[in-house]
């Protein structure tokens, strides 16, 4: 009688412990449901215009104006605002350029400095560019972010609507807290039209992931930028 009680003692905690793993397998997996897995993948949607203003011979002022929506386009992310000055000489194109940047969806405002360095060896047929940039950005109350991004760009064109082109752009942040690091990478592929001597219209198509963050976001988006030189 006492062995019978004691083997369905036995059996007892056994399926207790039992019934609670599996509690804890079901609770953990409706947990693992909630809390999105990283990282993310997104679509997203972007939109910019550039205005150009010739000011002296090779100096330009450029104004421009940019809308970011996330979560495949339906919600409004963010706003970029930018005026800067670019100046060419030879094959060489040097910018500086503030930027005032808002995000929606942490409310968040900051101030950024661009420097870029273009080269581009040829000037015809062929599209080939390199693109050397230090963007600093300004955040109130948190680390600011700076970036060190090179671009390359190949393309040809074939007439003045079709001038298909390939892009790759690496991020490397610096001066971080958490150590300098690759950041965040671009491939892009996209189209540029000259819609009229000073009009252009570029289409594409980017995918842009993230590196080495906690929670890292990888997105497929589709964007163009209309340029327009008003003298």
């Amino acid at each position: 009688m006492v062995m019978m009680m004691i083997n369905s003692s036995k059996y007892m905690i056994n399926f207790l412990v039992l019934c609670f793993l599996l509690a804890t397998l079901f609770l953990s997996s409706i947990e693992s449901l909630a809390k999105p897995t990283y990282p993310i993948e997104d679509g997203q949607d972007w939109g910019s215009m550039q205005f150009k203003i010739r000011l002296i011979d090779d100096l330009d002022l450029e104004l421009g104006q940019e809308l970011r929506y996330n979560q495949y386009g339906s919600n409004f992310n963010q706003s970029i605002s930018e005026l800067g000055l670019a100046y060419k000489y030879q094959k060489l194109k040097f910018s500086i350029f503030y930027r005032y940047r808002y995000n929606s969806d942490e409310q968040d405002e900051q101030d950024e400095l661009n420097f870029s360095v273009n080269y581009k060896p040829f000037s015809k047929k062929i599209i080939l560019a390199y693109r050397s940039r230090f963007q600093f950005r300004f955040r109130d109350n948190e680390e600011n972010i700076n970036n060190f991004r090179n671009k390359l760009t190949l393309g040809y064109k074939i007439s003045d609507y079709l001038q298909p082109y390939l892009a790759s752009e690496l991020y490397y942040r610096f001066m971080s807290e958490d150590g300098d690091r690759i950041s965040q990478a671009r491939f892009e592929v996209g189209n540029n039209f000259e819609l009229t001597r000073n009009i252009d219209l570029e289409l594409y198509f980017m995918r842009e992931q993230e590196y080495n963050r906690n929670k890292p976001i990888h997105s497929n988006i589709l964007g163009f930028n209309l340029s327009i030189r008003l003298l």
